[in-house]
């Protein structure tokens, strides 16, 4: 993943920021224990800066790839340089 990301990449969720490419790449890799976290695309529409991305966040079991949860997000991605320069999810609106 760090190739797709600019050095300068800032990460905004609900809770935290993660800023540089070193902190982009540590929490797109957190794992947990026995479960594995994945962004489904639903739709994409392109932003004057890059994209923005309504999703399905899923939970998913480890061991019987069974969907624990699941919430609407959506990511707006910012590209600068060709990379991905930013990152920010949040729940999506109603």
């Amino acid at each position: 993943m760090g190739e797709l990301v600019h050095p300068e990449i800032e990460i905004k969720t609900e809770r935290t920021v993660h800023r540089g490419r070193e902190a982009a790449v540590a929490w797109a890799g957190k794992r947990f224990d026995h479960l594995v976290r994945r962004y489904v695309p639903r739709e994409i529409d392109e932003t004057p800066d890059g994209v923005l991305v309504h999703a399905e966040l899923q939970y998913v079991w480890r061991e019987t790839a069974r969907v624990g949860d699941t919430s609407r997000v959506q990511i707006e991605l910012g590209i600068r340089d060709g990379l991905i320069s930013s990152w920010h999810l949040e729940d999506e609106p109603e």
